[in-house]
C-alpha cells in the first residue's frame, strides 16, 4: 500500500466485516501505530482482532453508534488504550431496500440513525482528539448513491447524501479553524462485501440481495480498503471506489433532470454505466491501472469506434 500510516492511531467503525475489515487488516500489515476497531458484532470484531494478531496494538469496542454513549465510550477507551487518536474511519452502515411507501417510520429512521446521525456524533465525540495532532484525517463513507438517485432505495439515498452534504460542508469549516484535519468523503460503487447481510429489505429476499450483490460487485473489500486508505494519503477529497462509481458521478452531471423523470432512460444509463464498468473493472484487474484510467480507456475506445462508424456513414 502507498501512504505512511506508520505514526498514526485510527479508529475504525464498522470494523467487523466488509471494507472496515479489511481496512484494519490492511493497516496492520502495512504497520500503524495502533488501531481502535469498533462494531455491534463482537464475534466477528473479535475475529478480525485474532486475524491481526501481534502486527499492531489494537483494541476492540462494543459500540452501536446510534448510542452517543456507546461513542463516547468507544473514545475513551481508545485514549486509554492509545493514548491518542489521529485518523477516525466512519464505515458503520447498513443497506436498505425498499420504496418509501412500504416502509415504516422506524424502519426508515434506522438506516438514517446508523448511516447519517452515526457519522455526525461520532465526528463530534472524535474530532476534538484529532485536532489535537500536527496531521490527521477524518475518512466519512458515502456512496455513489450519495449523487445518483434510484427508485427503492430513498432512506439509503437520504442517508448516503447526508452524509456527502455534511463532509463537504465540515471539509470547509477544518481548513478555517482546524486545516491540519484533512476530511476525506469516500464513494463506493458495488463492492463485494457483507453489506446486505444486515440491510432492512422490504421487495426482496436476504439470499436474493446477497446473490445480487455477488454478481454485480465489481471491486472486492480488499481493493476498496486500499484506494480509500491510499486516496486520504494523498489528500484526495473524494474518494470513488469502483469505475461505476466514476461513471455514475458523471450522469447527474451531463443529464441533471432527464434520468430522474424518464424510467426507460434511466434503466438504459444504468444499463451503459454497468456494461462500460464492467470493462473498466476487467482492465483495472488484468493490468493494475487506477480505476480512473480504466474508464478513461473505455470511453476513449468508444470514441475511437464511433469514429470510425461515422467515417465509414460519411463515406470518408
Amino acid at each position: 500500500m502507498r501512504g505512511d500510516y506508520s505514526n498514526h492511531v485510527i479508529a475504525i467503525t464498522g470494523a467487523a466485516q466488509g471494507m472496515g475489515r479489511e481496512m484494519a487488516l490492511l493497516l496492520a500489515r502495512s504497520g500503524c501505530a495502533g488501531l481502535a476497531l469498533a462494531d455491534f458484532n463482537e464475534k466477528a470484531l473479535e475475529q478480525t482482532r485474532q486475524d491481526i494478531g501481534d502486527k499492531c496494538p489494537v483494541s476492540t469496542h462494543v459500540v452501536d453508534v446510534r448510542s452517543v454513549e456507546d461513542l463516547e465510550r468507544f473514545r475513551d477507551e481508545t485514549l486509554e488504550k492509545h493514548k491518542r487518536c489521529s485518523v477516525l474511519v466512519n464505515n458503520a452502515g447498513i443497506a436498505a431496500l425498499g420504496f418509501f411507501e412500504d416502509q415504516t417510520k422506524e424502519y426508515y429512521d434506522r438506516t438514517i440513525k446508523i448511516n447519517f446521525d452515526g457519522v455526525v456524533d461520532c465526528t463530534r465525540v472524535f474530532l476534538p482528539l484529532l485536532k489535537r495532532e500536527k496531521s490527521a484525517h477524518l475518512i466519512n463513507i458515502s456512496s455513489m448513491y450519495g449523487y445518483f438517485a434510484t427508485d427503492n432505495n430513498s432512506n439509503y439515498h437520504a442517508s448516503k447524501f447526508a452524509v456527502r452534504g455534511f463532509t463537504e460542508a465540515l471539509a470547509t469549516e477544518c481548513t478555517i479553524r482546524c486545516p491540519q484535519v484533512k476530511v476525506h468523503c469516500v464513494h463506493p460503487g458495488y463492492v463485494r462485501s457483507q453489506l446486505m447481510e444486515n440491510a432492512d429489505l422490504t421487495q426482496i429476499t436476504r439470499e436474493d440481495a446477497l446473490d445480487m450483490f455477488k454478481r454485480i460487485g465489481l471491486t472486492n473489500s480488499d481493493q476498496a480498503a486500499k484506494m480509500i486508505l491510499e486516496g486520504a494519503m494523498r489528500n484526495q477529497f473524494r474518494i470513488r471506489v469502483g469505475p461505476d462509481a466514476y461513471l455514475l458521478d458523471f450522469l447527474p452531471r451531463l443529464l441533471p433532470g432527464t434520468y430522474l423523470v424518464n424510467p426507460r432512460f434511466r434503466k438504459f444509463c444504468f444499463s451503459y454505466v454497468m456494461l462500460n464498468s464492467y470493462a473498466a473493472a476487467r482492465i483495472r484487474d488484468t493490468i493494475g491501472l487506477s480505476d480512473a484510467s480504466c474508464v478513461f480507456l473505455v470511453l476513449l475506445a468508444q470514441a475511437i469506434a464511433a469514429r470510425a462508424v461515422l467515417r465509414r456513414l460519411l463515406g470518408k
